[in-house]
């Protein structure tokens, strides 16, 4: 039953929480602003979603500031392409800025949008960036449609960066205007307090004692209703979602002492602390805007998201060149072949080319695309390489950010997760000390004015925020030490998961071999112009590391257009040229049997029939005898290879004695074996090219991909190490383990502060405006010093001998 009539009270709206002004909407024994919200509640109970008035009650966006042209921009087909991360047949995937979000039960909301919206078939929250991902079906659902469904559920996505800038100057003007007001009371209420402090009974001007007090009421009114409501909000939150963190001993705090002066004032007992009650707001509201300029300063997501350390091949003249990809710009022509990464939206200049877009969406997808279609960043090439158009620069983070999706995670950070339990558990121990602070004084000590003294400084001074950031900051400068030393990580987990290693696991062809700097030799009949040419085509479509070093002898040769071309992993190229099949690879997939002859050796056949093969004399990577040299002490090892046995005496000379080695190893029986080591509790670190063991890379507790200035990339590897610093991997775990001793020491520096800053404070020898100085100094310096010992150690380890 909807009932409607107007507002004679500041009755709140259930689904908002803001006041209903003008009218008041009766539904279901609710109360509600407008008919926005009564609808949005409605279609919440239709699809029983009514858990987000449990999270957070009045949690909801208001429905009154609703845009009104319905997004009509998004039905043109260039501005959807401009904003959509991908799009295919089937799927279409965007990053949405939704300003709403503030609290837990948006992130429910959000993250069940499957639930409510047909043809949502994924959604994750950002809570820090505010920012939505949504993938869905668009034969189901249009953008426009989608965008107008979060417009109609209160979080309306904004698009355009001139808003998004305005968005963020607002919410700055508001953090400063804060400080203002804080500021402005805190100095009023000195001044007027001046009198009290050198006669605190107003002997000489009894008159004047109430005018002052309510004075310092007036002034103290608005610093309590604008500056401190981010405290109070914040709290009162968390305390709604049956959640603790550190705004609710603040916001108590807060309380506690506005209360207790008012009190004070209208008993006539005193003037109350009204000024140490403003200038605990003025600190603390500076405090915060100094932590954010400090983690600002420190801040190192866009020094490593910003980077990544794979090629693509740019046209430049009649040749082409490998580039970084951020360099390629808008109008660049790159060619990109099998299994390597599109690195930026583009349009397809060849007549065809089938894409894998698991990388984008998280799942096994096929796409096909013709001539004049766009491919979106993120998507791998599947057969023949391919001539693209760059549209749109690569967006900064954005290759970082597909990484991270959820289907390439791993499990096994412990740092992490210390951290949230010690969080979680602080709030309220602090609550339990700060009451029995006051009862102490109030029963046992100086009396109950100290005990309000005490209970209030304990309230402000504690903070986890410290113990809190200490992982993530101290993580982050790994991570861009780490970059600018060769290897880069996937993000904090990987970085935890170097440390702890007991086994490594190296794949044999393009991670302990340089395949490109052997010089292939021929064995066979001479071959054909016409089979030199095929030959050629296939090898410069292939990123294996022996097609590379065959493409580079062969790069003046004439190619031919291949009918169809595949590539099968740990086999080898097939491709079709005038209805005859020419293949590339082991002896088993070209049709013979291989011999040991001290040499790796690729086959090559025309219809069945052996042409020759390829003899490739392994040349080892520069320095690998003093890396496993430095590390036989501390790890065991094991090689694993596709090829045949060739190599076994060679590498039993560089490994030492003991070493597992196993060859004509499938990617499946290099996973499996992966799989069993892990299984008898080694923890193992497997380090390949990703070509044929992804899987290894993925099961691995560490894995990581090699990469040679080259395209090839594996979304399953959590780190990627530049050729150039393979024989610098000792280093790197021994930097990995020194920044979980710098992590160690914030914990350390965090609980010290904490113990002796709420020691003093439970003696009552603490005021609280000088507890609201030190808290924010905490976070800084623990921040600081992690920091810069992370920076210390990375000086240090390589400059060390190892």
């Amino acid at each position: 039953m909807k009932v409607l009539h107007p507002a004679t009270s500041r009755t709140l709206c259930y689904h908002c929480g803001d006041p209903c002004l003008q009218e008041e909407i009766a539904y279901d024994d609710k109360t509600f602003c407008c008919a926005g919200c009564r609808n949005v509640y409605s279609l919440f109970t239709e699809n029983g979603l009514c858990e987000y008035y449990e999270l957070n009650q009045g949690a909801g966006a208001s429905m009154r500031n609703r845009r009104e042209d319905g997004f009509a921009f998004l039905d043109e087909p260039a501005m959807a392409d401009r904003l959509l991360q991908y799009r295919d047949d089937e799927v279409a995937r965007v990053v949405l800025y939704i300003p709403q979000i503030h609290c837990s039960s948006c992130i429910w909301l959000l993250e069940n949008l499957q639930v409510l919206v047909p043809g949502v078939q994924y959604s994750s929250v950002d809570f820090v960036q505010k920012q939505l991902t949504v993938q869905f079906l668009h034969a189901e659902i249009s953008f426009r449609e989608l965008a107008c469904t979060l417009d109609s559920l209160g979080y309306g996505p904004v698009f355009h960066s001139a808003d998004l800038k305005k968005e963020k100057k607002k919410r700055d003007r508001r953090h400063w205007y804060r400080i203002g007001v804080a500021g402005f009371g805190f100095g009023n209420i000195m001044l007027l307090s001046l009198p009290e402090y050198f006669d605190a009974a107003m002997t000489h001007t009894p008159g004047f004692a109430l005018f002052f007090r309510l004075a310092n009421i007036a002034f103290a009114l608005p610093v309590l209703l604008y500056s401190s409501m981010e405290y109070l909000r914040s709290g009162w939150n968390a305390l709604r979602s049956r959640t603790l963190n550190i705004d609710i001993p603040i916001a108590l705090g807060i309380i506690v002492l506005f209360g207790r002066s008012l009190v004070e004032i209208a008993l006539d007992l005193g003037p109350g602390y009204l000024d140490s009650f403003c200038g605990l707001i003025f600190f603390m509201s500076i405090g915060r805007a100094f932590q954010q300029k400090t983690y600002e300063g420190i801040s190192f997501d866009r020094d490593y998201t910003s980077y990544f350390p794979i090629s693509v091949q740019r046209e430049k003249g009649s040749a082409w060149e490998y580039v970084p990809v951020t360099d390629i710009r808008p109008g660049d022509r790159i060619r990109v072949k099998n299994q390597e990464i599109i690195p930026a939206d583009s349009i397809l200049l060849d007549a065809e080319v089938h894409l894998d877009a698991s990388f984008v969406t998280g799942e096994s997808r096929e796409v096909h695309i013709q001539r004049g279609e766009r491919a979106y960043a993120g998507c791998k090439v599947q057969g023949a390489a391919a001539c693209f158009r760059v549209e749109k620069e690569m967006a900064d983070g954005h290759l970082t950010q597909l990484w991270n999706h959820q289907a390439f995670q791993k499990k096994g950070a412990v740092i992490r997760n210390i951290t949230d339990r010690l969080s979680y558990y602080f709030t309220p121990l602090i609550l339990l000390i700060a009451l029995g602070a006051l009862l102490w004084h109030g029963l046992y000590g100086s009396g109950w004015a100290t005990g309000i003294n005490a209970l209030t400084a304990v309230l402000i001074i504690a903070c986890p925020c410290a113990l809190g950031l200490a992982a993530p900051f101290g993580f982050g400068t790994f991570i861009r030490q780490a970059a600018k030393k060769g290897l880069f990580l996937k993000n904090a987990e990987s970085a935890e998961l170097l440390t702890g290693i007991t086994h490594v696991v190296f794949d044999k062809t393009g991670t302990l071999t340089v395949p490109e700097k052997s010089i292939p030799r021929w064995q066979g009949a001479a071959l054909s112009g016409i089979q030199q040419r095929i030959l050629a085509s296939m090898v410069s479509h292939s990123t294996h590391p022996l097609s590379r070093a065959l493409n580079e002898q062969m790069h003046d040769e004439e190619h031919l257009p291949l009918e169809t071309y595949s590539e099968q992993a740990g086999c080898g190229i097939e491709a079709v040229v005038n209805g005859n099949t020419y293949r590339l690879g082991s002896a088993e997939f070209c049709g013979t049997v291989g011999n040991n002859a001290g040499f790796t050796r690729v086959f090559y056949s025309e219809n069945g029939q052996l042409l020759g093969c390829f003899l490739f004399s392994n040349v080892y990577r520069e320095g690998l005898p003093e890396l496993l040299k430095s590390m036989e002490r501390s790890f065991r090892f094991t090689v694993l290879s596709g090829d045949s046995d060739a190599e076994r005496e060679r590498l039993q000379q560089l490994f030492p004695p003991g070493t597992e080695m196993h060859f004509h190893c499938s990617p499946a029986q290099k996973l499996e074996y992966v799989e069993a080591l892990q299984q008898r509790g080694e923890q193992v670190l497997m380090l390949g090219d990703g070509l044929n063991d992804a899987g290894a890379l993925k099961v691995a507790r560490m894995g990581i991909s090699i990469t040679d200035n080259n395209n090839q990339f594996c979304p399953a590897a959590d780190a990627i190490l530049e050729a150039r610093s393979f024989t610098q991997l000792q280093r790197f775990m021994k930097l990995a383990r020194r920044s979980i001793a710098s992590i160690r020491l914030g914990f350390v520096i965090s609980l010290l502060y904490n113990v002796l800053g709420i020691a003093v404070a439970v003696s009552g020898g603490l005021s609280p405006v000088f507890a609201a100085i030190l808290m924010p100094l905490s976070s800084v310096t623990v921040v600081s010093v992690v920091s810069l010992s992370v920076k210390l150690h990375t000086r240090q380890v390589f400059k060390e001998r190892i």
